[in-house]
């Protein structure tokens, strides 16, 4: 496609956040699965339905601009997801596996809400409301979903940090 125009911006980065957030819907699943911690599965899994609603935003945005429904594969969502692969099979404790695990969803989360501001920017420019509304209600829910991962990392960093001491004293003692 050529992109010519800020609505041709928009379009593009529409069809990179669709098969970003397809890509997710798949990939969310196999993640909480791996995740030992209930907390994190948990959030992993509440994520997994608005990451739904998400792409189903996302089709309607396209939709409203009277273009043909259809993703073009976003590689970087394929790249964060196999780094994320790599990590669940990485020969660690449990905790430390979660630990590593969230920080690959977080940045999974900050890759979309870069996404998202810049397909906001253009939306404005081209200055259709009901996609903007669409846009900014995934960007809120990416925003919450990286707020509740940072506070679940900040959690489980405290646990293995308290967990690694314990063995210290253990072993001095």
């Amino acid at each position: 496609m050529k992109v010519q125009s800020l609505e041709d911006a928009l379009i593009e980065e529409l069809r990179d956040l669709l098969s970003a957030e397809q890509q997710l819907t798949k990939a969310l699943p196999r993640l909480s699965k791996q995740c030992e911690w209930a907390e994190l599965r948990a959030a992993l899994e509440f994520h997994l339905e608005e990451t739904r609603g998400q792409a189903h935003r996302v089709k309607a945005c396209m939709e409203a601009l009277g273009v043909r429904v259809r993703a073009k594969k976003c590689e970087a969502m394929a790249g964060l997801i196999a780094e994320r692969d790599e990590l669940a099979e990485v020969d660690a404790p449990p905790a430390i596996k979660d630990v590593l695990l969230c920080a690959a969803a977080q940045k999974i989360e900050h890759y979309e809400m870069a996404s998202y501001e810049c397909a906001i920017g253009w939306a404005g420019q081209v200055g259709n409301s009901e996609i903007l509304r669409a846009l900014r209600a995934n960007l809120k829910q990416e925003q919450v979903a990286s707020d509740n991962l940072r506070r679940l990392a900040q959690i489980l960093n405290t646990m293995v940090a308290d967990e690694v001491e314990r063995m210290a004293l253990m072993a001095d003692g």
